[in-house]
């Protein structure tokens, strides 16, 4: 909670909110050259079926209906890995979710997160390859002295 001129505001953060309705305007320019006015109309206008359109100059016109307009979302980073065919890269993505379960269990075990990510981060470079984080917990410990 935080405290703002006095009140209480509970913030609630959520990620990856998306629109629940969206307008859009499109620009249109008349079509008399001796004019060239610029009009901006609204997508509901734009979507209406025979929506004319009055310039000032006296013109009249009928906007190209569109019919409608769709969002695309943009990619995850983590959905977008591109698959290598070379096997160092499994080895480091195999090798850091080994190192964050293991820091992830330090902690667990009542470890501050920066001893638990300074004592794996030593043990594993001093080790040799191993996908058990359990095994790094154990030698992370023993190396601070817990055992």
């Amino acid at each position: 909670m935080t405290l703002f001129f006095g009140f209480q505001m509970n913030i609630n953060k959520k990620k990856n909110l998306r629109p629940i309705e969206f307008e859009a305007s499109f620009k249109y320019k008349c079509p008399n050259n001796d004019c060239g006015y610029h009009h901006w109309l609204y997508l509901k206008e734009v979507q209406t079926k025979n929506f004319k359109v009055v310039c000032e100059c006296g013109t009249v016109f009928k906007p190209k209906r569109i019919k409608n307009l769709t969002i695309e979302y943009s990619i995850e980073d983590s959905l977008k890995k591109a698959v290598d065919t070379v096997d160092e890269t499994a080895k480091i993505d195999s090798s850091s979710q080994v190192l964050n379960r293991a820091i992830s269990m330090m902690i667990s075990l009542g470890y501050s997160k920066k001893e638990s990510t300074e004592y794996i981060g030593i043990v594993f470079s001093e080790s040799i390859d191993t996908e058990d984080a359990s095994l790094l917990v154990k030698r992370a410990i023993a190396k601070i002295g817990g055992l």
